[in-house]
């Protein structure tokens, strides 16, 4: 769904009023998409970005999805094929109508190459970072919620975390880098001035370890709090074949943001 392209028709044009609340201007094209249904056998409705004046049809490429907590339907956000927009710029466009609907925001990104619909269906949030995905739940989550996110990781990301209880006297605690392969749990650890090679684990350990940690304030800024960070990263195998095709490197796909 994300990246598809589709035709929307505009019946609520930029600068227009909502029919039935005059109050409710559109600053953006506001439509639906004419053959595509939705629950109560209703239109696929869609917001469309990146388009300055007011217009009767747009066809371009859905770069988010608006998943409303307390209804079935879910809105689309439309916008030229291959144009990017941060969250805040989505949600700053669409708070007009959206601020008073508990939601969530599935958006386009470059960073990583993981399934942002299948991390929100098993209670995962996601946001954008420099280096990847931050992946963020406020509570611990379950063996079989972690199981699921290392299903959906390549060999070519790998997470990022920092293990509360790895002690030494001098420098306690260490940053974990993990990624699966063939089914295992490959771990590293490091800190100031060390750094280990990477060794094989259980997956049920790999899990009980990031969920021992979930809730530790590594960097003491709170912003690795319930979370863990998701990089894309490339492995020895895997660079000759990027050197040859550079966009290899770079897979567009998907992350999940509180409203």
């Amino acid at each position: 769904m994300l990246g598809d392209i589709v035709k929307v028709m505009v019946d609520r044009p930029l600068g227009s009023y909502h029919p039935e609340n005059k109050k409710m201007r559109y600053p953006v094209n506001y439509g639906y998409i004419e053959e595509i249904m939705v629950p109560a056998e209703e239109k696929q409705e869609a917001y469309i970005l990146g388009v300055d004046k007011p217009v009767e049809s747009f066809t371009g490429e859905i770069i988010a999805i608006v998943h409303r907590d307390n209804d079935v339907k879910e809105k689309w956000v439309v916008a030229p094929k291959g144009s990017r927009f941060t969250v805040e710029q989505i949600t700053s466009r669409i708070k007009f109508a959206e601020k008073n609907f508990p939601s969530h925001l599935v958006v386009k990104i470059h960073t990583v190459n993981i399934d942002a619909e299948a991390l929100y269906r098993l209670g995962f949030t996601c946001r954008e970072v420099r280096n990847g995905c931050l992946v963020g739940s406020d509570q611990t989550p379950s063996a079989e919620q972690m199981q699921g996110l290392l299903q959906l990781l390549t060999v070519n990301e790998e997470i990022f975390f920092w293990n509360f209880y790895h002690g030494t006297a001098s420098d306690p605690g260490a940053y974990i880098t993990a990624y699966v392969m063939n089914g295992q749990g490959m771990l590293k650890e490091a800190n100031h001035g060390w750094s280990g090679n990477y060794k094989s684990v259980a997956l049920d350990d790999l899990v009980e370890l990031i969920r021992r940690n979930w809730d530790k304030d590594w960097n003491q800024q709170k912003q690795y709090v319930n979370a863990i960070e998701i990089r894309k990263t490339i492995r020895p195998g895997d660079l000759l074949s990027v050197m040859k095709k550079e966009k290899d490197i770079y897979v567009p796909d998907y992350s999940v943001t509180a409203w």
